[in-house]
């Protein structure tokens, strides 16, 4: 086979017209005084891609650039029958249209599925001390950034209390997750509470004012215990690392998982699932300790109505961590207020 190439012999910018004769893999060509021969392991092709210049590199350094609009110097260089199927789908713009959505189902497919499987598998297996240690970096870097968080307000003695009573729930079950509560001011966050990896459980003072009763603020408590027992909060991070490793992967942009991990934290949000398994905590709880499952009922719906009458409430608040979530508030409530009364308790 012979073909037109324009050669650069590696030294100088300029190219060179030549001939190129192809004859049982070994290349061949004619460059000034010199005739040129480059054997089957001196000189790779490049992959086909469409009709771009195919690029013979060669071992000494030179290239040539051959045109190829028909596709035959391609077709004629492709190796074995396997090859040449390839070079056809390649070349194929329905092929490379089913191979682009193909490839797109199956990265979603990864990412809502493989994903989150993958981090509740590595989250069970990771040591609770390696999840505590994180947990305790995050919250140091919450502490710093004053915006976050800064100190409580309310009284030594308040504080207290809330913890005996937090205290009094765990004991009526066997599957309490070992937890430390901590109490923080925040003007970003106002009436929240939340838990990070390996047991730090957050409460806002706004979320202590706001509730009417004790028993309201143990209730959101139970819950948060909830997401703890089943390292929710491990899960979630490893799954938007995971997530975003498979960004990197596709788009080759490592900046896409280059945010940190407190904000990581701050944006996280429970899926459907885990948001529901929380609740049948909490519910569970709140029975064997003798507390209404209507406190948690009270405590939420006024949250969310603060919620609507401000629109310009952030992202992170209370309402969209623990109502606006995937399921719905109604719904959610719902098995709270058809939940068995026990201790004696009525709605």
């Amino acid at each position: 086979m012979k073909f037109s190439a324009r050669y650069f012999d590696g030294q100088r910018a300029t190219a060179h017209e030549v001939t190129v004769t192809l004859w049982e893999g070994e290349i061949s060509f004619q460059f000034q005084d010199t005739h040129l021969v480059y054997k089957k392991n001196q000189y790779v092709i490049q992959t086909a891609l469409a009709e771009v210049t195919r690029i013979i590199e060669l071992e000494d350094g030179g290239r040539l650039e051959v045109a190829d609009p028909s596709g035959q110097f391609t077709h004629h260089t492709a190796t074995g029958y396997v090859a040449k199927i390839i070079y056809a789908l390649e070349n194929n713009f329905r092929y490379v249209a089913l191979a682009l959505t193909l490839t797109i189902v199956l990265i979603w497919s990864f990412i809502s599925y493989g994903v989150p499987f993958t981090a509740e598998q590595v989250a069970h297996a990771i040591p609770l001390s390696t999840e505590k240690a994180m947990g305790e970096q995050v919250l140091q870097a919450m502490d710093i950034e004053e915006y976050v968080f800064q100190p409580s307000l309310l009284s030594v003695s308040r504080q207290e209390k809330i913890k005996s009573q937090l205290q009094n729930l765990c004991q009526q079950q066997t599957n309490c997750p070992p937890y430390k509560l901590l109490f923080r001011k925040s003007a970003r966050l106002g009436a929240n509470a939340f838990a990070l990896p390996g047991g730090t459980l957050i409460i806002t003072d706004d979320l202590v004012h706001i509730a009417r009763n004790d028993n309201e603020i143990t209730a959101v408590l139970a819950h948060e215990l909830g997401h703890i027992n089943r390292r929710h909060a491990m899960r979630q991070v490893l799954q938007s690392t995971l997530s975003g490793l498979v960004m990197v992967a596709v788009l080759g942009d490592f900046d896409l998982i280059a945010s940190g991990l407190p904000a990581t934290l701050l944006q996280l949000r429970y899926t459907r699932k885990m948001e529901l398994e929380a609740d049948a905590y909490a519910l569970q709880a709140l029975q064997l300790a003798c507390i209404s499952p209507m406190a948690f009922v009270n405590i939420l719906e006024r949250l969310s109505g603060a919620h609507k009458e401000d629109e310009s409430e952030k992202s992170t608040s209370s309402v969209e961590r623990l109502l606006a979530s995937h399921p719905d508030t109604t719904i959610r409530l719902k098995a709270f207020r058809d939940a068995e009364m026990k201790c004696g308790f009525t709605q």
